[in-house]
Formats: structure tokens, sequence, C-alpha cells
């Protein structure tokens, strides 16, 4: 038996074989590939949410909205538009 055969068999350790370590050695590169894979679509994602928040920002920020009517400038006006009030709002909460 060789000297690394006699010590991993003396420490007790497990001994695997070839194809089980290559097999498992095959799984790690698989799963480092599909991490680097994810983490690039995690950044491009953020880097699409920040865009899109940005633009959200830019259109909230005008004070002219699309069919040519005032942006109302607070929650409460919006729901007046909508014809809620306080009253209807704790009749029927949405």
């Amino acid at each position: 038996m060789s000297d690394w055969g006699r010590e991993a068999v003396g420490a007790d350790d497990e001994v695997v074989p070839a194809a089980e370590l290559r097999r498992l050695e095959e799984r790690v590169r698989d799963l480092e590939r599909l991490l680097g894979r994810k983490t690039m679509e995690n950044g491009i994602l953020k880097e699409a949410l920040d865009l899109a928040r940005a633009k959200k920002a830019i259109l909230l920020s005008s004070s002219v909205l699309p069919d040519g009517s005032a942006r109302p400038r607070s929650l409460e006006h919006r729901r007046a538009r909508q014809g809620r009030t306080a009253e209807t709002r704790t009749a029927d909460p949405r």
C-alpha cells in the first residue's frame, strides 16, 4: 500500500474511489459555473432595476400626465379624483 493510502487508513479518513472523486469535482465545477451565471444575472437585473427606478422618478417628477391633465400632488388628491373620501375608504378598503 502506498504511503498516502496507509496515512488515510491510519487516520480513519474515508477513502473515495477515483471515479467518485472526479464526479464530485465535476459537480463542484458545474455549481461554480452556475453561481457565476447567477451572479451575472443578478448584476444585470440590479442595473435594470436602477434604470427603471430612474425612469420612474423622471416620470413622476413631470407635472403633466400624458393625457394632458395635471398630476395630483398627493395621495389625497388622487383619491379625491377617484371619488374616494375618508368615509368610503373605511367602508370599502382597497
